[in-house]
């Protein structure tokens, strides 16, 4: 093993020096998204792909018609500059400076994501007695959220989750 190192040209301190440490560092405070429980009890867990289809769509049909009439009264400052659009599953809402929301259907989990550019991403799932999307981590409604965000920018109080709560 030492003529081997000589021919190598290699020293006993460097090879030494380049064995890997065996123990591995495994961290024990990672965060994991997909092992997060609900937290609400009224969750539904086994719903069914149709009706996770008819609620999803049913906010998500709600959330653009009132986005779009918001955008069309062009009551705030960036109305202009600013757009929604969804397709495939996916509401994009541009409201230039304040940032980009992102919406969208999550059908294996049977979760709405929204990426906020105030409160970071989220995971909402349905609750049968309220009848509304909570988040997972805080049990805060979806419709609260949006409208807490988006109240302030369009200088008025909102109520966009009223259309998918009927």
């Amino acid at each position: 093993m030492f003529t081997r190192r000589l021919l190598l040209g290699l020293s006993t301190r460097a090879t030494r020096a380049s064995i890997p440490n065996k123990s591995i560092y495994k961290p024990t405070n990672l965060r994991s998204y997909a092992q997060q429980t609900s937290t609400s009890s009224n969750a539904v867990d086994n719903m069914d792909m149709h009706t996770f289809h008819k609620l999803s769509d049913k906010v998500f049909d709600s959330l653009t018609e009132a986005l779009e009439s918001e955008l069309e009264e062009g009551a705030f400052d960036v109305a202009e500059t600013s757009e929604v659009d969804y397709s495939s599953g996916v509401l994009t809402l541009s409201l230039d400076k304040y940032g980009t929301y992102v919406i969208n259907k999550q059908p294996p989990t049977r979760q709405i994501w929204v990426s906020s550019p105030f409160s970071g991403p989220r995971r909402y799932e349905y609750d049968i007695k309220l009848n509304t999307w909570l988040d997972v981590r805080d049990g805060s409604s979806l419709n609260q959220m949006l409208d807490e965000e988006l109240s302030p920018i369009f200088n008025k109080q909102l109520e966009v989750g009223l259309g998918w709560m009927e």
